[in-house]
């Protein structure tokens, strides 16, 4: 039998991600780039089965000492367990009408977010290769990014990415339209700040061509399972999410299958949270770098700007980065919407700094280190033209 991991899955409410968008935040550095990789923050989704907690297609694991959920608990009884692990570790969402589907209008009710109940087999070849391949993929979404065009200085590719999103662009003048004509400003304007830091997630599915013809369900779908090849079917450049709640669905079922987390790494280490955190602490550093090889001592503090949307459900999963920050980095982290940005931002100083009014009062000022965007993929994110 060859060998396999479990890999752990947290189902998402997503909106499609615009290309340009993306280009358009990325395209900002030919000169350096970070490349952090999440130990595990590459999401898995079955295509023969949900990743809901009451789902019964979800592969239960085969009964042995190390598969066998804590105390040989009954369905129900895990799912009241993990239900009640969400609540306590802050795996929540939002909470939702059930009858209209839109958020709450009470600020902090939470629900707890869909979760797989059991982690998924998945074959750790298959695995350990699309852990592999993630800075391959993120090394070409860089070198793709330097494809607008060449600035006013002289750098960047050639106009090939922007010559093929042209018709895109054309067809949505409203949102895909005005964002290509905004990234073509700016290349023209040129960059001031020739450093990024790209936070990608890769999703995959399971795919197999072959058919059996094995008349045993189980057989079946362990040789499915050994024969499959994962496709990607999306590579997400702006706006990533889950990456902490991915990390706590790893512990939970960590929880409820302690037998699980072993030497052979049956369900992975899953770190990517902290790893984010990581490289939003690194980019800040580097920041504070620039500033002091430009001889520039100023006392504005450099804080993370995460760009949000207003009434955002899926806050818990973005707070625990800025909570990270906090502790583990000394890195502050403020959350602004776009119209806070337009509206409140102040006037710039000679370095093109984003500087932002801070404190309750806004009497005290910050600098934006990094912008990082979890809004402004959709066309409701601009409802205006401020």
């Amino acid at each position: 039998m060859k060998s396999r991991v479990l890999v752990t899955q947290l189902s998402s409410r997503t909106s499609s991600i615009r290309t340009v968008l993306s280009i358009l935040l990325l395209n900002r550095c030919n000169v350096r780039s970070f490349s952090i990789r999440p130990t595990a923050h590459v999401r898995f989704t079955n295509s023969r089965t949900h990743s809901i907690a009451h789902s019964k297609r979800v592969p239960i694991l085969r009964s042995s000492s190390s598969s066998t959920p804590n105390s040989n608990m009954s369905e129900q009884t895990l799912v009241d367990t993990a239900s009640s692990y969400c609540a306590s570790h802050g795996i929540l969402m939002g909470a939702r009408s059930p009858t209209t589907g839109l958020p709450l209008p009470q600020p902090y009710v939470y629900e707890p977010a869909p979760f797989s109940l059991h982690p998924t087999p998945f074959p750790r070849d298959v695995f350990e290769k699309c852990y592999e391949m993630t800075p391959v993929f993120n090394g070409v979404v860089h070198t793709m990014c330097k494809g607008w065009g060449v600035d006013k200085v002289g750098e960047g590719g050639g106009g090939w990415l922007k010559e093929s999103v042209r018709t895109a662009a054309e067809g949505d003048a409203e949102f895909t339209g005005r964002l290509v004509s905004l990234a073509t400003e700016v290349m023209e304007r040129g960059r001031t700040q020739r450093v990024v830091l790209g936070i990608l997630r890769s999703d995959y599915m399971l795919h197999n061509p072959a058919t059996t013809s094995s008349t045993d369900e189980e057989d079946n779908e362990e040789e499915d399972l050994h024969e499959s090849i994962p496709l990607q079917v999306e590579l997400n450049t702006i706006a990533s999410s889950f990456g902490c709640l991915s990390s706590k669905i790893t512990r939970l079922h960590q929880t409820l299958y302690p037998g699980l987390h072993n030497e052979e790494g049956d369900l992975p280490v899953n770190e990517a949270g902290e790893n984010i955190a990581t490289g939003l602490a690194l980019a800040v550093q580097e920041f504070v770098r620039q500033k002091v090889e430009a001889n520039n001592r100023d006392t504005v503090e450099p804080v993370v700007v995460m760009v949000v949307q207003p009434g955002e459900t899926n806050s818990c999963d973005q707070r625990d980065l800025e909570f990270l920050l906090q502790s583990k980095h000394n890195v502050r982290l403020i959350r602004r919407t776009l119209h806070d940005l337009a509206t409140t931002s102040l006037p710039t100083n000679d370095r093109h700094e984003l500087l932002l009014p801070d404190g309750d009062d806004g009497s005290s000022t910050v600098t934006a280190a990094v912008v990082y965007y979890r809004a402004g993929y959709t066309p409701d994110d601009y409802p205006s033209d401020v």
